[in-house]
């Protein structure tokens, strides 16, 4: 008579969630006009910018897979990307709603906004309108 044998054991997999505990990594992907965020060996979220002129750039959508949300990747990529920005000399305009969000929440990225156009962003600082 054969005894039975347990089945081997299977390799653990790696789940995105458990990648978040990697440090994550945000590079420039300039031929793709965005930064990235990778976690391990994944872009676990992006976000798309325009170079308007050499000293302007639009930050126009962001987005974090799913699988990844809810551990504060969007906003670890946002400040790597305004820290950038402004390592570079390079204005920003935020049209896409989370970088204006994240601009609004942390005074410090303001100035990264031209002044002039602050009120199109409902940012608080901006310049008076000329009458």
């Amino acid at each position: 008579m054969t005894q039975s044998q347990e089945p081997p054991a299977r390799p653990r997999e790696s789940s995105p969630q458990s990648q978040v505990s990697a440090a994550p990594e945000v590079r420039d992907a300039p031929d793709r006009h965005r930064f990235e965020i990778w976690v391990g060996d994944e872009v676990a979220g992006f976000t798309d910018y325009r170079p308007r002129r050499d000293d302007l750039y639009a930050f126009v959508h962001t987005e974090i897979d799913t699988r990844f949300s809810g551990g504060g990747l969007g906003s670890t990529l946002i400040r790597a990307a305004m820290d950038e920005m402004r390592e570079r000399g390079i204005s920003v305009l935020p049209y896409c709603r989370f970088v204006r969000r994240y601009i609004s929440r942390h005074s410090e990225y303001l100035d990264l906004v031209p002044r002039t156009a602050r009120a199109e962003f409902d940012l608080p600082g901006a310049a008076p309108n000329p009458r």
